[in-house]
Parts: structure tokens; sequence; C-alpha cells
């Protein structure tokens, strides 16, 4: 079998393994035909023992401690005392320390993220309120209704010539002569103003119920709503537990909504107000928000009203 020759690319693949002696005998042969056969692979392999040498030399060298905290980083003055303080300070009341920070964060987003959300709430009420009274709001006619601006139509004229008299006839009775006459036609009667019918506006009943059982009731109430057909109108549940009561917003047949109210003054005193809404329901249905509370808090929730919480469902 012929023997095969190695070409200039593979040999210098080779020229370091060449050097640290990792290639068999055939394959060190080979390399050294190659040396032969490329002169300029010498050159190559010559810088890699001059490479070699140099990061041998480098692992003999030793450098002494001062150099090596010259190399340390720079440490601000507050990571000093950081560092010291945490180091004196014990482990278990570090992390104590550390649960106690954790647990005044999260009181306080429990705290005033309610606030925060009702604020943003409120906003975007006044927001959608305004935007409505805008699109409600009547626009004045622009057709003019003035008797002095109204159109008239073109005038229709006649002219009598006066009949041909003789040069005898004296100067007077030329002067006598008939005038001509002009007949203006009628006015064209004004366009009537059409009159936009009114929209439609939307309307909720909001309930208010004091009761020493908020919570023995609350059960109670939800049940009755979903007997009657009622099915909740906001992204909570009915009877979703909100600062002193039970909150239940809902929507549910008009024909039912006297058999509710009988219902509820059979637990205690009710309120009602009708107040308007920016979301007009289907016909035959109701919307409806009734705040239970526990009958020794005196006032009514913020505003005078129950504030809708998540109202997304028509």
């Amino acid at each position: 079998m012929p023997k095969r020759e190695l070409s200039e690319f593979f040999i210098r693949e080779l020229l370091f393994d060449y050097l640290q002696g990792q290639l068999d005998e055939e394959r060190t042969n080979s390399v050294k035909e190659g040396l032969e056969l490329y002169p300029q692979l010498k050159a190559e392999i010559q810088s890699l023992k001059h490479a070699q040498g140099y990061a041998t030399q480098l692992g003999k060298m030793k450098c002494n401690s001062d150099f090596l905290k010259t190399l340390k980083p720079r440490q601000s003055k507050f990571g000093f005392y950081f560092g010291n303080l945490r180091s004196r300070i014990p482990i278990p009341m570090s992390w104590t320390a550390q649960a106690g920070a954790v647990g005044l964060a999260i009181a306080l987003g429990v705290a005033f993220a309610p606030r925060i959300i009702q604020k943003a709430e409120d906003t975007r009420e006044l927001i959608l309120a305004e935007s409505a009274f805008e699109r409600n709001k009547p626009q004045a006619s622009a057709e003019p209704t003035s008797a002095s601006t109204t159109p008239v139509a073109a005038a229709q004229v006649s002219i009598e010539p006066a009949a041909p008299t003789p040069e005898a006839v004296a100067s007077s009775d030329v002067a006598s002569a008939p005038k001509p006459t002009i007949a203006l036609g009628a006015r064209k009667p004004p366009t009537p103003t059409e009159t936009p019918e009114p929209q439609e506006k939307g309307f909720v009943y909001r309930a208010y119920l004091t009761s020493s059982k908020v919570e023995a009731l609350t059960p109670t109430f939800v049940a009755k709503i979903q007997a009657l057909g009622g099915r909740k109108a906001g992204e909570v549940e009915l009877g979703w537990k909100r600062r002193s009561g039970s909150y239940f917003h809902f929507a549910m047949p008009e024909a039912e909504y006297e058999t509710l109210l009988a219902f509820l003054h059979d637990h205690g005193p009710v309120r009602i107000q009708k107040s308007p809404h920016r979301r007009v329901m289907p016909t035959g249905q109701i919307r409806i928000i009734l705040w239970l509370e526990h009958d020794n808090l005196k006032k009514q929730p913020e505003g005078g009203h129950v504030t809708e919480e998540g109202d997304s469902v028509q």
C-alpha cells in the first residue's frame, strides 16, 4: 500500500502536538518529512518553541505580598462600615432584622394598595362620566330661523309698457300715463328643524342594610340572589368581604325586584336610592349594588355611596 503524504495544512495543524510529543510514531515521521518538504513551516515551529518557553518562564514567576495587596479592589466607606457592623451582629439577630424589614414592607403594601387602587378607580369613573356627558350633550342647530334671513323665492316681475300717445297730446296727459307694476313671488316656508331623540340613560339601585350577623347572612343573601336569577356584574364574587361588611354587585330580572326587596326587609331596615349609571341594562334587567355592613358602624362608605368594584360585565 503506497504511503500517503500529508498536506501542508494538515502538518501545520499537527505542529503543536508534535512539540508536545503527543503524536504516534507514524504521525511524527510524517511531520518530520513535511518540515523537509515545506521549509516555510520551520519558521512557525520556531515561533511555537519561543512561545512555549515564554509560558514556562511565566509559570516560574513569583509575586511578593505587597504586590498582591495592590491587586485587591478598593472598598467604599459604606461597604467598610457595613461589613464591620454585619460581622459584629449575631446571625440570629441579623435574620430577625431582615424578616422584620420584609414584614414591614408587606404590611405597608397591604395598607396602602387598596387606597391607591380606589383612587385609580374613582379617577376612571370621573373620566368615563365626563366622556358620557360630552357624548350625550345635544348640539345646537345651525339653521337660521330669523325672518330676515329666510330665503326668498325669485321675484316674478311683469312690466306693462305705456300706450303710445300722439304728438298733439298735452304734456299733462303724458305725465298721467300708467306706471309699470312689479309683482313679487311668495316666500318659501322655513325648513322644520329635526329634534334628536333623547338617548336612554342607565341607572343602578344602591341598597344599604345593617345587621349584627353579617358573616352569617352573607351566604344566605348570595343563595337568595342566585335563586332569583341574579348574577355578578363585576369582577368580584357576590358577598365579597370588604372593610366592615359584605359587597354585592349583581344584575337580575326586573320582575324579581319586589321579591328581593321583601327579603331584605325581613332582615332589617333597608335604604335604597336610584342613581344614574353609565351603562344601560338590557330590557327587563336591572343593576343593584347592595352593601351589608355591621350595625355598630353608623356611617356609610366613603363618598356617601358604594363604590363599584371591577364593573366589567354588562
